[in-house]
């Protein structure tokens, strides 16, 4: 009888071990999907394959997240009823993977409008998730660091422009001394930047000023008008700030705020001057992309002697008195081994107007 209960005893633990095994191999999570590009490409083809989507346009809404322990949540616009958004969520097995649908999404006043949240799910790709995780990780790896990226999402802005969001700092080094970098990718995926927190700013970024001029007078509310700006243009290493004219009610200013990687924001009129539309000068006359130019200028005439200081961080467009509109930044370029310091100044065209040993 002993025997026999033993036996019993065994035959079930066995049971109970099997059952386990498959029931993680065809229900369980399985780790370390938001890295797997083959299995994000399965999983953007399965949901196209859905019988509510096969062969149609399909305009997602607003966000997608993934994450590492095989869950991808969405919103989508429902296809026959246009103005109906669904929520779809996607849950990988250890046999495969599958879409389910989470009910309907109901907007609120946090919400964007429904045209300018929605985005064509062909306009990206999902394995570019794996591409960030993949080469964060291995970013992290090189440094000493233990952390892990296992979430990233793409969000999509009103203004025309798809975004990954991710853990932007990696902590490494040892126990006896943590070093912070900062890490950035491109919108394909590739790696964008990464080293000291410091050491990358708006204004060094040709694309990112191309796109916050491009997106600002692509704002419903500005498209094909003429703008006026007042007094200046304050460009910053995270952010650009100004002060627009109405051009809808020209007696009124407006200000607007864009941060890096985001969208123009209104910001409240708590320093617009005297608030009258005066001091007025064309947002045309002043590309952006001029900002980028005297950056890069400055970096160069920084490392030519040396410097301490390899980055341009700040710069304001002074247009107060209409005739003579100038730029306005920190001109010292602290000098390393040669002594001494430099002072820099560049003409209203962006070029370089001066560079002189003080």
């Amino acid at each position: 009888m002993k025997k026999s209960g033993g036996t019993s005893t065994m035959i079930m633990l066995v049971s109970i071990i099997v059952c386990m095994v498959f029931y993680n191999l065809f229900f369980g999570r399985t780790s370390k999907m938001v890295s797997n590009g083959n299995v994000l490409d399965q999983a953007e083809q399965a949901f196209k394959e859905l019988p509510r989507f096969k062969g149609k346009k399909i305009n997602l809404y607003k966000t997608i997240s993934f994450y590492d322990d095989g869950r991808i949540y969405l919103t989508v616009q429902d296809p026959d009823t246009p103005s109906h958004i669904d929520s779809y969520q996607y849950q990988l097995h250890g046999a495969g993977g599958e879409w389910t649908y989470d009910g309907p999404y109901k907007l609120d006043h946090t919400d964007y409008p429904l045209q300018d949240g929605l985005f064509l799910l062909d306009s990206f790709s999902f394995s570019t998730a794996a591409k960030i995780v993949t080469a964060y990780n291995a970013k992290a790896h090189a440094v000493g660091s233990k952390e892990t990226l296992d979430m990233v999402e793409y969000d999509h802005y009103f203004a025309g422009r798809g975004n990954w969001k991710y853990e932007e700092k990696i902590n490494g080094g040892t126990n006896r001394e943590s070093v912070e970098y900062k890490i950035l990718f491109k919108d394909d995926g590739s790696l964008k930047y990464f080293g000291e927190p410091n050491g990358w700013n708006m204004v060094n970024d040709s694309a990112e000023m191309a796109y916050a001029e491009k997106t600002l007078k692509n704002l419903p509310q500005f498209k094909g008008k003429k703008l006026w700006f007042k007094k200046e243009i304050d460009f910053n290493s995270n952010n650009i700030y100004l002060t627009l004219q109405n051009p809808d009610t020209l007696q009124q200013l407006i200000n607007y705020g864009f941060n890096e990687g985001e969208v123009w924001q209104r910001e409240p009129v708590d320093d617009a001057d005297d608030g009258k539309a005066s001091h007025l000068f064309p947002l045309d006359s002043v590309p952006f992309k001029r900002v980028y130019r005297m950056a890069n200028v400055y970096i160069n005439k920084a490392r030519s002697v040396k410097s301490n200081i390899l980055a341009l961080d700040g710069v304001v467009f002074d247009a107060t008195d209409s005739h003579h509109p100038q730029w306005k930044f920190d001109p010292v370029i602290l000098a390393g081994n040669n002594g001494g310091t430099y002072k820099i100044a560049f003409n209203q065209d962006g070029s370089l107007k001066s560079f002189t040993k003080q």
